[in-house]
């Protein structure tokens, strides 16, 4: 007996989802809890007020400013006649490009700024930051246009 895809996914592939999100979500518990056993263990007392600012400014500015944009974007592309093939990998990208930018700012900021030894923050991280995003946009440009032209030769093909 054949099912319908409309039918959904069979009970195994239920069962399939269900533990792998366990799994994973286990997994995703005992690393947190290593990283909690590293910093008390590592990091001097003194510090932790300090750790404690920079992730609260982190949370600021991802929940503040990229998630904001990401969602602005989002909003605009859905809107859009685009495919949900297009919408999804521009979607992607913004995310990617946002989280990326959220990593590498800061060391670009601290190397603007200066510090006591040149040896600490020795790249370019700007500049690179730039060429990732410039990059990432290429990317997601390419797989829109291979998207759209597989599309239209299988449309064609018809």
């Amino acid at each position: 007996m054949t099912r319908s895809p409309e039918a959904g996914p069979a009970s195994s592939d239920r069962a399939l989802y269900r533990r792998s999100r366990v799994v994973l979500g286990a997994l995703g518990i005992a690393l947190l809890g290593l990283g909690v056993l590293l910093f008390v263990d590592q990091v001097p007392l003194y510090r932790w007020v300090g750790v404690g600012g920079w992730l609260l400014g982190a949370l600021v500015v991802h929940d503040g400013l990229i998630a904001g944009l990401i969602v602005l974007l989002s909003v605009l592309v859905r809107r859009s006649r685009w495919s949900a093939a297009t919408k999804a990998i521009v979607n992607g990208s913004a995310a990617v490009g946002g989280v990326m930018a959220l990593v590498v700012l800061p060391a670009a900021v601290k190397q603007a700024i200066g510090t006591a030894n040149p040896t600490i923050l020795p790249l370019d991280y700007l500049g690179t930051l730039m060429w990732f995003e410039l990059a990432l946009a290429a990317a997601a440009l390419l797989a829109i246009m291979t998207i759209r032209a597989v599309g239209s030769h299988r449309s064609s093909s018809r």
